[in-house]
């Protein structure tokens, strides 16, 4: 487990048990830190929620959730019109609100703190990785320094970094499946989806150049089943 793994599994709620949190926050002085924090806001939020409401107060919070509850059935049914429409007009490509290129590219864009790993991720983490997505890794892809497992719309992707001689490239092995070549571009990064195993791969990088190496590259280092 490295350092955003451990983060990311924190704040959504997982406290430090035995096992794999316990262990990173033991060998890592920054994480522990981070835990030591977060447990401190947990017990802060634990000792508000046991502060007295008075009786009056309390109402208005019923009353305010009752009005919350009729806004938001309001807007359910108002996102369900939408979708009726949609579905008569392409309903897959509104909701994934882009091609499976666009969210790869706005995703590795969004997600600085992937670039900042510098120790190589060991080879049987990759090879597992593919192997999730019905490929076989048959030879090392270089200088990986991040590998993780990153929520997207479908499901989970497993995130890698490469370095290459121009810069830091993400490939994403992500749960949506397409059914040809799909392209995206934005602030100097290229990005290409395309069907692979049980979903699809997707490459992002500053240029052409080092995307279109890294696809001849995982051609030639990955089979699919």
């Amino acid at each position: 487990m490295n350092c955003v793994d451990f983060r990311r599994r924190r704040l959504s709620g997982l406290r430090a048990e035995p096992g794999e949190l316990t262990a990173h926050a033991a060998e890592c002085p920054h994480c522990a830190r981070f835990n030591r924090e977060i447990e401190g806001l947990d017990e802060r939020i634990d000792e508000a929620a046991r502060v007295p409401v008075p009786p009056q107060l309390i109402d208005r919070i019923l009353l305010d959730q009752r009005l919350r509850s009729r806004r938001q059935f309001l807007g359910y049914a108002a996102a369900a019109s939408v979708g009726a429409v949609a579905a008569a007009g392409g309903l897959a490509t509104w909701w994934r609100g882009g091609s499976v290129a666009q969210i790869a590219l706005d995703h590795a864009l969004g997600e600085a703190s992937a670039l900042r790993g510098s120790e190589p991720v060991p080879l049987g983490r990759l090879v597992q990785a593919f192997a999730d997505w019905d490929g076989k890794l048959k030879a090392p892809l270089g200088q990986v320094t991040f590998l993780g497992k990153c929520p997207l719309r479908g499901g989970l992707s497993r995130h890698m970094v490469l370095r290459t001689a121009q810069g830091a490239a993400h490939v994403l092995l992500m749960p949506q499946a397409v059914s040809r070549r799909e392209n995206a571009a934005r602030d100097a990064q290229i990005a290409i989806a395309m069907p692979a195993g049980s979903g699809s791969l997707a490459i992002v990088g500053p240029g052409e150049a080092t995307v279109g190496g890294l696809e001849r590259l995982l051609s030639q280092h990955v089979e699919w089943s």
